[in-house]
């Protein structure tokens, strides 16, 4: 059984190198590794601890919980990524009454508020003791089997103890497979390997699984995390490295302008992301970026996609302002003494700010400095009155003149009626009675006149 056991691991281990040499060739960044060591006698500062995480300065090791009831630690490493990698760590779990166990995660969406128990603060519960799920893998070295519970079928464990490859939540088991090293309170060495497709997992150089499968890598937090419920361990981990492949971003820019990160070479773990800004320089507009010698449009800032060595160039354009002009408005006006007239300018051109001046006859009048200005004359005559502005960068520009002029008011001032006016519907009786007097009065001299030449002829 000995021999069978050890040709099926080595068919295995065969078939997994296969397997990622055709994955390393979907990739021209794997020839440059980004490396990490930590035997946790130093703090190395890469290593943020929650709960009752901490380091060992003593033992100079990576203590998650020790053998209390119904405690939790997690610690995330600082550097986040979602490329394949191999991580190598030792662990010792035991000590204690026995439980529950702990977990290395990758591709996790990071989190603070986590549970004890059966959990192992790789994820939290709701009131109720349902799981609430935190996106991302673990690989889970559990001690302690959760039997199915009514209605909370996610607390089921395969067994006591097992080496497991969960998903979101700890009652997610993808593959697993019984080993009691999981809490004798020895040491162990696990490596374990992240390839693009595949997930394989080895303690003491021994072959734990091999899984094949489509892998999500939405999320980039790595760390460890292990929980103690009514029953407890020691948790610890020591002599952690890990190998990242990473790819390297040239950023370069044509004349006219910057970008942030600045120009130059940077390096970034395989699979991530990069954003780039540009910033024209004056005088000068961003027109569009070329990624490998390519037109990638002008979306500013850009991302950069990092599964591969990339070069970004940020491309600018020469595009001065138009000249600096000004005119003002109204172009000539008519008005009397102590009278007023504003005068409203239009500028455009140059490079703002603007300053301001009126000229009234050549002659800059003081305080009339803004960009609109009011004349009220207190002599008569003929004004003119212009703009200067002055850009920015010092360059200025003149209106053309304005023509104004200015009289006095007439002599004698302005003529009033001495008499109060007369209503109309008293001087149409009046009218009337003065033409009905007249016509009468010429009505009875005529009558006379004829009486008096008549009594003449008489007499003859």
């Amino acid at each position: 059984m000995k021999k069978v056991s050890k040709v099926v691991q080595a068919v295995l281990l065969i078939f997994m190198m296969l397997i990622s040499a055709l994955n390393i060739s979907r990739s021209k960044c794997e020839s440059q590794t980004f490396v990490f060591s930590d035997d946790f006698s130093t703090d190395s500062g890469m290593w943020e601890f929650l709960g009752s995480a901490y380091r060992d300065s003593t033992n100079q090791c990576l203590v998650l919980t020790e053998p209390i009831d119904w405690t939790s630690g997690v610690v995330f490493f600082k550097m986040t990524f979602a490329a394949t990698f191999t991580a190598n760590f030792s662990f010792k779990a035991g000590g204690g009454s026995g439980a529950d166990g702990f977990a290395v995660f990758f591709y996790k969406q990071k989190y603070s508020s986590f549970s004890y128990g059966s959990t192992l603060a790789f994820n939290d519960k709701y009131p109720n003791g349902t799981y609430k799920i935190i996106p991302g893998y673990g690989i889970e070295f559990d001690n302690w089997g959760n039997i199915e519970l009514p209605n909370l079928t996610e607390h089921a464990d395969p067994s006591a103890n097992h080496i497991a490859l969960i998903k979101d939540h700890t009652g997610n088991h993808l593959i697993y497979v019984n080993d009691s090293r999981t809490e004798d309170n020895m040491w162990h060495n696990v490596s374990l390997t992240v390839e693009y497709s595949s997930i394989r997992v080895l303690v003491d150089e021994d072959l734990v699984f091999l899984w094949n499968g489509t892998i999500d890598r939405t999320f980039d937090s790595f760390g460890f995390c292990a929980g103690t419920g009514a029953a407890n361990n020691w948790h610890i981990i020591d002599n952690f490295s890990i190998e990242i492949p990473t790819c390297s971003l040239t950023i370069t820019t044509t004349t006219g302008g910057t970008t942030t990160p600045s120009a130059g070479s940077y390096t970034y773990t395989t699979n991530s992301t990069v954003q780039v800004t540009a910033i024209p320089d004056v005088d000068y507009i961003f027109d569009h970026w070329e990624l490998d010698t390519i037109n990638a449009g002008s979306a500013n800032p850009y991302t950069v996609l990092m599964d591969n060595n990339h070069t970004l160039k940020a491309v600018f354009t020469y595009s001065p302002p138009p000249p600096l002009s000004a005119s003002v408005n109204p172009l000539s006006a008519s008005i009397l003494v102590g009278q007023s007239v504003t005068f409203t300018s239009t500028v455009s051109g140059g490079y703002t700010p603007y300053t301001y001046q009126w000229f009234l006859n050549g002659n800059p009048f003081s305080g009339a400095t803004s960009n609109n200005w009011t004349f009220t004359p207190t002599t008569s005559g003929i004004f003119y009155v212009h703009l200067k502005v002055t850009d920015d960068k010092g360059n200025t520009a003149q209106s053309d003149a304005t023509r104004i002029v200015v009289s006095t008011v007439p002599v004698g001032g302005y003529s009033i009626p001495l008499q109060p006016s007369i209503k109309t519907d008293t001087i149409i009786p009046y009218t009337l009675l003065v033409t009905v007097l007249t016509a009468t009065f010429i009505t009875v001299k005529r009558k006379i006149k004829r009486a008096q030449k008549h009594s003449k002829n008489e007499l003859e």
